[in-house]
C-alpha cells in the first residue's frame, strides 16, 4: 500500500526543514526505508504527559525528537499531523444543519415557485396541460420530497453528537516491568491519539496484562478519587477482546450505549460515546474511548491503525529480546538449581540420620495473637518432624479431596449444594492437633474437612457426597450434613448459625456429666451477626460452660464482605463480657493449635471464650458461586501465593531439612491416587432405598403410639 502515512509526513515535513542539504536527504530517505522500526525509538516527547484538553483544531503542532544515530546527535522539527478530511469533518460538526437541508431546498424551491408565478402573471391554478404548469408541478412535488426527506433524517439522528465531558477521574497506569522507550512510545500514542481524535481515554493491554490505562477511567465506588482498574482476566474472556482478535481488524462502536458489551468495559467512564478496539497483532487491543457519538472520522481510524501496527511491532520485538534474555538466565539459573539440589539433598540425607522424628522444633508464628480480656498465649509454638509431617500429608488429602468434589459437582455425581473447604484446612487441622477424640465440635455446612480430621474416611466422605447408603450419613445428608459421633464430630448443617445452640447444648451435657472435656462451635462471619449466637453465648457465660466459639472468618458471608455487613468486624470481642482471642492468621496451622490448646486449657476452668481464625477460602461460596464476582482474582491469587497454608507447612518441612522437595511431591501424588481410588469405590455403592426415607425419624425402643385428635382411637404404633 506504500510508505505508511506516519513516515511520508515525517519525510516530507523533514525534508522541508532541511532545506536543501542533498547529504541530508539521501540519508533520511535511506532512513526512511527501514521496515517496522519501533515508532519508541524515533519519537521522545519533550515533556511529560500532562492534562489534554480536547482540541478540535487539527492544525495543530507539537516538537518532536527524531535521533538519526548518535554521531550526529538530535534534530528537532514540528511534525504534521495527519491530513484531515475537510469535507467529513464539517459534516461530521454540522449534523443538523446537513439534516435539515433538504427541507431548505425543498423551502427555497416551493417559494421559488410561488414567486415565479407572481412574478409571471399565471394564475395560482392554471391549466395542467401547459408545459408550465407540468414543470412547476414536478418542482412542487420534488420540494415537498425533500421537505419530508429532511425531516426523517432529523427524526433518525442521534439524540446527541456534541462533546460530552467523561464521568470520571484521570489517571495514568503504565506497567513498570517496560522498558523507557516502550514507555515513550506509549505515551506518544495516547498524545497523538488526545490531540487528533475525540479519544480521552487509552487502555492498552498485551500479553495477557494491561501495560498501560491512561485518561479518563470510571470511578471507584469504594474510593471516588480512585480509576477502576483494569481487569485484564475477565477482559481477555470477554466477547469484545475475541471477537476482535478472532476477525484481526479494528471495530467500531459508534454509540456505545446502544451495544451490550459495554459491560466488559467497567474501566471506561460510563458515559463514554464511541470506542474503536484496534487490535494489536494477535497478542492485544487498544481500546480507545472516545467523547463525541460518531467522533472518530476515517482519517481518525486509519491514524489508530498505523499506530496499532507500530506498537505491535514495538511489543513484539521487546517481548522477544525479553525471551532471549529470559532464556540465557534460566539457564543459568537451573545450573544453580542443580547443584543446590543435590547440596540440600545431601545435607537433608546426613541430619536425618541422626534426627529424631520426636525432637521438639521451636517455630514463630508469623503474626502475634491479639486477645481481648485475656492475657493470649505464647507466639512460640513446639512441634516435631512428626507432626509436621503428619500436618502435611493430611492438609495434602483434603485439598486434592475438595479439588475432586469440585470435578464430581461440574460432572453432575454431586447435587444439592456443595460448600468447599480448601484454602481454610489449617483451621481443622490446628484445632485437632489441640484436642482429643472426647472434644467435640460441631459446624456449619463447610464440613468436609472436618470430618476428615475427626478421622472420617474417603469412602465415606465420597459415598455422602453422591447419596450412596455407605455414606457417613447413609447417603441421606449430602454435603451438608456429614456426622461422625463415636470421634465427637455433631455434624454440619445447613441453617445459618443454628449449630451454635446445640453446640453450647453438648457443652452443658459435658459439665452436666463432669466431663473433663470441651466443645468447639464454629460458625462463619456470615453468621456472626445471628440473634441466637448471642443468647446461646450468655447461658454459656451464666454456667461456665466448657465452650469454645470459633469464627472461621474468611472475610465473605456468601457474597458480601464482611464490612459491608457488620459494624464491628473484630469477631473475637462480640463476646463482651466473654473473654476473645484473634487467631491472626489463621491459614497457619501451628497458629491454630497453640491458640486451640490455650483456648482448651481456659474454658475447662473459667468459661466460654471466642476464638476468630483469619482465613479465607479459595473457592465460592458454594458451587454455584464461581467466587470471581465480588473479589478479584489477584486477590485470591495473591492470598494462595502468601499464606497458603499447605505451602507454608512444605516450607517448614524443607527449611528443617525433614524431607525433600522431591519427597513431598510424592506424598501429594500418593494421596491423588488414594483420593481417586476412593471415589472408584464409593461410585460401585449403590443408592439407599426408598424405604429407608422412613428410617432414622424417631429413636427406636420407645414404642411411641400415634392417636387421633380426640385421643381415643389408637391409630399406629411406631416400631
Amino acid at each position: 500500500m506504500g510508505p505508511p502515512t506516519l513516515w511520508r509526513y515525517l519525510y516530507s515535513g523533514f525534508l522541508d526543514r532541511l532545506g536543501g542539504s542533498q547529504h541530508w536527504k539521501e540519508g533520511i530517505i535511506r532512513f526512511m526505508n527501514i521496515g517496522k522500526m519501533e515508532a519508541g525509538n524515533l519519537l521522545r516527547l519533550n515533556q511529560p504527559p500532562q492534562r489534554l484538553v480536547h482540541s478540535r483544531r487539527f492544525s495543530h503542532r507539537r516538537t518532536v525528537t527524531l535521533t538519526v544515530n548518535a554521531s550526529q546527535g538530535e534534530i528537532r522539527y514540528r511534525g504534521m499531523k495527519p491530513r484531515r478530511e475537510w469535507i467529513a469533518d464539517w459534516v461530521s460538526n454540522n449534523d443538523d444543519l446537513v439534516r435539515s437541508m433538504p427541507i431548505y431546498v425543498g423551502g427555497l424551491s416551493l417559494l421559488a415557485v410561488l414567486f415565479n408565478r407572481t412574478v409571471s402573471g399565471i394564475a395560482p391554478v392554471a391549466d395542467a396541460s401547459s408545459s408550465q404548469s407540468r414543470a412547476d408541478l414536478l418542482t412542487l412535488g420534488l420540494a415537498v420530497t425533500n421537505i419530508l426527506n429532511g425531516l426523517v433524517w432529523l427524526s433518525i439522528r442521534p439524540k446527541s453528537i456534541s462533546v460530552v465531558n467523561p464521568n470520571g477521574v484521570e489517571c495514568q497506569r503504565i506497567a513498570s516491568h517496560l522498558p523507557d522507550f516502550v514507555i515513550s512510545e506509549l505515551l506518544w500514542a495516547w498524545n497523538s491519539l488526545s490531540d487528533v481524535t475525540c479519544c480521552r481515554s487509552l487502555v492498552i493491554v498485551y500479553d495477557g496484562k494491561c501495560i498501560l490505562q491512561t485518561g479518563f477511567a470510571a470511578a471507584s465506588l469504594s474510593n471516588g478519587s480512585d480509576a477502576v482498574p483494569v481487569d485484564s482476566n475477565k477482559l481477555i474472556e470477554g466477547s469484545l477482546y475475541q471477537g476482535v482478535l478472532k476477525s484481526a481488524s479494528q471495530s467500531y462502536l459508534a454509540n456505545l450505549s446502544l451495544y451490550p458489551g459495554k459491560s466488559e468495559l467497567p474501566f471506561l467512564p460510563s458515559n463514554t460515546q464511541a470506542v474503536i478496539l484496534q487490535p494489536l497483532g494477535d497478542k492485544g487491543i487498544a481500546i480507545i474511548g472516545g467523547d463525541t457519538i460518531r467522533g472518530f472520522t476515517s482519517s481518525d481510524q486509519a491514524w489508530i491503525t498505523l499506530i496499532g501496527e507500530k506498537l505491535d511491532a514495538t511489543l513484539t520485538k521487546r517481548q522477544q529480546s525479553f525471551l532471549d534474555l529470559n532464556a540465557a538466565i534460566k539457564m543459568a539459573l537451573s545450573t544453580i538449581r542443580t547443584v543446590n539440589h543435590l547440596l540440600k539433598a545431601f545435607t537433608a540425607a546426613t541430619r536425618r540420620l541422626s534426627s529424631d522424628s520426636n525432637a521438639t522444633i521451636n517455630v514463630e508464628i508469623s503474626k502475634p495473637y491479639t486477645a481481648h480480656n485475656i492475657d493470649p498465649p505464647s507466639s512460640i509454638v513446639e512441634t516435631t518432624p512428626n507432626e509436621l509431617m503428619t500436618f502435611f500429608s493430611d492438609m495434602a488429602e483434603m485439598r486434592r479431596m475438595e479439588i475432586a468434589a469440585d470435578s464430581l459437582y461440574k460432572a453432575k455425581l454431586i447435587r444439592g449444594f456443595c460448600h468447599l473447604y480448601d484454602g481454610q484446612e489449617a483451621v481443622a487441622i490446628g484445632m485437632e492437633a489441640a484436642i482429643t477424640k472426647k472434644d467435640c465440635i460441631i459446624t456449619a455446612y463447610r464440613d468436609h474437612c472436618i470430618f476428615l480430621a475427626r478421622g472420617g474416611g474417603l469412602v465415606e466422605s465420597f459415598a455422602e457426597l453422591m447419596g450412596r447408603k455407605d455414606g457417613c450419613s447413609k447417603g441421606k445428608g449430602g454435603s451438608m450434613h456429614f456426622y461422625k459421633k463415636d470421634s465427637g464430630f455433631y455434624g454440619g448443617h445447613g441453617i445459618v448459625g443454628a449449630q451454635v445452640p446445640l453446640g453450647i447444648g453438648i457443652s452443658f451435657a459435658q459439665k452436666y456429666n463432669k466431663e473433663d472435656h470441651v466443645t468447639f462451635a464454629m460458625y462463619g462471619d456470615g453468621a456472626a451477626n445471628q440473634g441466637q449466637l448471642f443468647e446461646a453465648l450468655n447461658m454459656a457465660a451464666l454456667w461456665d460452660l466448657p465452650a469454645i466459639l470459633v469464627c472461621e472468618n474468611n472475610h465473605y458471608g456468601m457474597g458480601t464482605a464482611e464490612w459491608r455487613a457488620a459494624k464491628s468486624p473484630a469477631y473475637y470481642k462480640r463476646g463482651d463480657y466473654v473473654p476473645g482471642l484473634k487467631v491472626v492468621d489463621g491459614m497457619d496451622a501451628l497458629a491454630v493449635k497453640q491458640a486451640c490448646k490455650f483456648a482448651k486449657d481456659h474454658v475447662l476452668t473459667k468459661g466460654p471464650i471466642i476464638l476468630e481464625m483469619d482465613t479465607y477460602r479459595y473457592h465460592g461460596h458454594s458451587m454455584s458461586d464461581p467466587g470471581s464476582t465480588y473479589r478479584t482474582r489477584d486477590e485470591i491469587s495473591g492470598v494462595r501465593g502468601e499464606r497458603d497454608p499447605v505451602e507454608r507447612i512444605r516450607n517448614l518441612i524443607l527449611d528443617h531439612n525433614i524431607a525433600t522437595e522431591q519427597e513431598l511431591k510424592d506424598i501429594e501424588k500418593g494421596k491423588r491416587k488414594v483420593v481417586d481410588e476412593a471415589i472408584a469405590k464409593a461410585k460401585e455403592i449403590p443408592m439407599p432405598d426408598p424405604s429407608d426415607l422412613f428410617t432414622n425419624v424417631y429413636m427406636k425402643g420407645f414404642g411411641v403410639e400415634v392417636f387421633g385428635a380426640d385421643r381415643k382411637e389408637l391409630r399406629s404404633t411406631l416400631p
